[in-house]
């Protein structure tokens, strides 16, 4: 019997050599210091909390790099206070895809097309496959042809026109003039 509580313990004490040391008494008292230390000097300028905000394009990226609409903050008003947004119009390409350097070049960046889309309320948003916060929205509407032109209703996320392809000005105007009707 003796033989048996002498290989056990062996074993036990073998077993407690080869673990990993427990760090758990370690952290609680150096926890304990920066507790009390905390309390003796408390620190007269606290770190304010950080307000996330927009960038003036209308959409606030999250730590985690997931972006959400702006309620409005300064930024956005001034850019466009008179415009209210109904629409939001997704550009969904690549910078190394011809079209869509050709729809930036020839439709987005055509005055009048602009100015029809503020009368209607329709904001222009273009993402970029290559870059890591936009994955998300490529994803999300399962885009697989670029460039790729989805209109949203901003108030209900309904998707009413979907374009797989380059679009000229005059369609894209169509488009955008049939908004609201």
């Amino acid at each position: 019997m003796k033989s048996y509580l002498l290989l056990g313990s062996a074993l036990l004490f073998a077993f407690a050599v080869t673990a990993e040391y427990d760090y758990r008494p370690y952290i609680s008292t150096n926890m304990a210091k920066i507790i009390i230390e905390q309390q003796q000097s408390p620190n007269p300028d606290p770190q304010p909390d950080i307000e996330e905000g927009c960038d003036g394009s209308g959409w606030i990226t999250h730590g985690d790099g997931h972006k959400t609409p702006c309620p409005g903050c300064g930024k956005c008003q001034n850019q466009s206070a008179a415009m209210e947004v109904e629409y939001y119009v997704y550009h969904l390409g690549a910078e190394w895809c011809g079209p869509c350097k050709k729809l930036k070049r020839d439709v987005w960046a055509d005055e009048s097309l602009r100015e029809l889309m503020g009368d209607k309320g329709a904001k222009l948003f273009i993402f970029d496959v290559d870059d890591e916060n936009d994955k998300k929205m490529f994803d999300f509407y399962k885009v697989r042809f670029y460039p790729t032109i989805i209109i949203v209703n901003k108030n209900t996320g309904e998707v009413l026109n979907r374009f797989e392809g380059f679009r000229t000005l005059d369609q894209m105007k169509d488009t955008i003039s049939g908004l609201g009707k």
